[in-house]
């Protein structure tokens, strides 16, 4: 991973994990786009429509309710498993504290790793 961070939502577990992974709560927060899971599994396939015509996948890779939702962002579907190499995977974890959330998130291959790497062999 290269870049990681928690905050505290004040709701519920349940909450929080609906809005991660119910395709009519996500198109609130993720864009302006069309969304479908085609199931909630490992393997399973999100698609992302947005407006403008431009289409943007995801991977399940993990699903553990209430606990670990995280999926491999990719720009086509294809046969070829999704790696650190051709993907950026994106990793929610959710522990309840009290009646509220520290909801983590964690991302491989985020911008911040190619401005390190071009800074770094300037």
């Amino acid at each position: 991973m290269s870049d990681a961070r928690d905050i505290i939502v004040e709701a519920p577990v349940e909450n929080v994990w609906s809005v991660l992974t119910d395709v009519n709560l996500i198109a609130k927060w993720f864009g302006e786009a069309e969304h479908d899971i085609d199931k909630l599994a490992p393997g399973g396939l999100m698609t992302f429509k947005f407006k403008q015509g431009s289409e943007l996948y995801a991977r399940i890779i993990e699903v553990e309710p209430l606990r670990v939702f995280s999926y491999r962002v990719i720009s086509k579907v294809t046969d070829e498993e999704p790696t650190d190499a051709n993907s950026r995977l994106i990793r929610f974890t959710l522990a309840p504290e009290g009646d509220k959330t520290r909801l983590g998130l964690e991302e491989s291959n985020s911008h911040l790793d190619a401005i390190k790497a071009l800074a770094e062999n300037l």
